[in-house]
């Protein structure tokens, strides 16, 4: 912001803008920006269209597999869908003009638009991730719905809506994460069940096992 002429960082007014440490901190910037939002994203493409007719390899899912292996073949390459989703709404948004409804709008957009191609979809492999995954994006959807009404000043004009919306908020927010919770419990339950029917059937072939090396023992000595 420009105070008597001289422009300052508006976070800080102690910082003055376009002087040689602003240069350098800006030329840091724009590396780090082109490592991360570039360099990242490129290099995970080159890595999937390079060997996306071997991604069934054994020895290319050992290295690359944690790009692909939790999505449908088809879908292999997702993972950089997400990504390229969550540097839109985290880094690139913020240009759009910081605090503006313009920003929420644009943000909105996006995620409406991810809600309904992961919902037709369903890249994920497992049901439950999808389902979570979708939550999920539901949850964005509204927390960026009521930062958007909260902006326009349409929740203050009553302070029941405020209330009511802040209740409806916390209630999408809460739920991807009491899905997961429930999911890793049924997870846990259900690996506790395998080990258990494992350890069961083990025992009872050991059972059966020593019942007839028994009865092979006792055959013997009536024919002696």
């Amino acid at each position: 912001r420009e105070v008597e002429g001289t422009w300052y960082l508006e976070d800080d007014y102690t910082i003055q803008c376009y002087n040689a440490q602003w240069g350098f901190f800006l030329a840091g910037s724009i590396f780090l920006i082109i490592i991360w939002i570039v360099g990242v994203p490129g290099m995970f493409f080159g890595i999937l269209y390079r060997y996306r007719n071997q991604l069934k390899d054994s020895r290319i899912l050992s290295r690359f597999g944690y790009l692909y292996h939790q999505y449908k073949s088809r879908y292999y390459f997702w993972d950089l869908m997400e990504l390229m989703r969550n540097l839109f709404l985290t880094a690139l948004v913020i240009f759009l003009g910081r605090g503006t409804p313009t920003q929420f709008v644009v943000a909105l957009i996006v995620c409406f638009c991810a809600l309904l191609i992961h919902s037709r979809l369903m890249p994920l492999l497992q049901k439950e991730d999808n389902y979570i995954q979708l939550m999920s994006l539901i949850s964005i959807f509204w927390m960026l719905m009521f930062g958007l009404l909260s902006k326009l000043n349409v929740l203050a004009q009553d302070p029941r809506n405020q209330t009511f919306f802040t209740v409806v908020l916390l209630f999408i927010s809460l739920t991807p994460v009491a899905l997961l919770l429930v999911y890793v419990g049924v997870t846990i339950f259900r690996m506790f069940t395998r080990v258990k029917a494992v350890l069961v059937k083990r025992q009872q072939q050991a059972q059966s096992k020593k019942e007839s090396d028994h009865a092979n023992n006792n055959n013997k000595m009536t024919i002696e």
